[in-house]
């Protein structure tokens, strides 16, 4: 039996994470109240990408939100309002605006979706990249939008694996070694941005990526889905299973 038909980064470090997480979130698919981070965030994503295309101006975007939030909340349950949702979307967007405007970014992608093949497993690794951009400078840059209720801890970055998969991609697409496509994750909370970028990607590090998504897909086609109740994701705040996990209800 195949449990899969692509491998996302979500879906690894899901993985990675917590196997049996993992197989009920996908195998299961087990309903899950999104939060309001969540909703609010997507909401986000959408209104930059509206303006990002340049279908409509940024002033023009942030009048969609309440539209969006609508949206968001026919789709799954959201544990918030239409209102903290919209309140919410909005209080991020005007965080990061004037950084984004002064960018004078060129788009050449919007909500970009690619298939990355992986040598040595039959199933491809999927992926949605923000915005592929020119900067002023000519200089090719992937962007990463991420809403948070804190700043990241600047170590997180050099650890990070999503930025791989994105810099190989638009690397294949766009016929340039990937030392020469720059990655920034832009974290933007309610009142501040960081604007991080990892390490220029080598050929060691790539291939040590294609190595760990070689072992989840081959672990995941296995069958293997043992319960880590040993992290910070084990809670009822971060994981929607959490009252169905015997793990962590002592077997009752």
């Amino acid at each position: 039996m195949s449990f899969l038909r692509h491998i996302s980064h979500s879906s690894m470090s899901t993985w990675l994470q917590c196997p049996a997480k993992w197989a009920k979130r996908y195998i299961e698919n087990l309903p899950e109240r999104r939060s309001l981070a969540l909703a609010a965030g997507s909401v986000f994503h959408q209104t930059l990408a509206a303006a990002s295309s340049r279908r409509i101006s940024l002033e023009a975007a942030m009048l969609l939100v309440p539209e969006l939030v609508d949206a968001e909340l026919r789709k799954e349950p959201v544990d918030a309002t239409p209102e903290e949702v919209t309140t919410t979307a909005l209080e991020y967007l005007s965080s990061y605006l004037p950084a984004f405007t002064a960018l004078e970014l060129t788009p050449q992608a919007v909500e970009q979706e690619f298939h990355l093949p992986i040598p040595g497993i039959p199933v491809r690794f999927l992926g949605y990249i923000d915005l592929v951009a020119r900067d002023k400078d000519g200089q090719l840059i992937v962007l990463d939008f991420k809403t948070a209720e804190r700043r990241w801890d600047e170590g997180k970055v050099v650890r990070d694996m999503q930025h791989i998969p994105y810099v190989l991609a638009v690397s294949h697409a766009l016929r340039v070694p990937p030392e020469r496509v720059t990655f920034e994750f832009h974290v933007v909370t309610r009142s501040d941005v960081q604007r991080l970028a990892p390490p220029p990607l080598s050929p060691e590090r790539a291939a040590w990526w294609q190595g760990q998504v070689k072992t989840v897909v081959r672990a995941i086609e296995a069958g293997i889905f043992p319960a880590n109740p040993d992290g910070w994701w084990c809670s009822p705040k971060f994981c929607p299973y959490y009252g169905q996990c015997l793990a962590v209800q002592g077997g009752n």
